[in-house]
């Protein structure tokens, strides 16, 4: 979309997004490797956060979950 300007899949993007952001952490911050389990723990759930929090340009949207994320709380 960005370099394209092609909107189309904004809606999906935007959905895709608030299942995974109201999915995969829990109330205190854990990131989930599944959408029904915490377990298998991995760094890269949480990494992805960061990633996906950059790209979509969301990080100061989210900065709240971000630091629950990074610092285990």
């Amino acid at each position: 979309m960005k370099y394209s300007g092609d909107e189309s899949y904004r809606y999906n993007l935007e959905l895709g997004f608030n299942y995974y952001i109201n999915t995969f952490f829990t109330d205190d911050g854990k990131s989930k490797y599944y959408n029904n389990s915490l377990y298998p723990i991995d760094i890269h759930s949480p990494a992805q956060l960061i990633v996906t929090l950059f790209r979509l340009g969301l990080r100061k949207n989210y900065k709240t979950l971000a630091e629950k994320v990074l610092n285990g709380q």
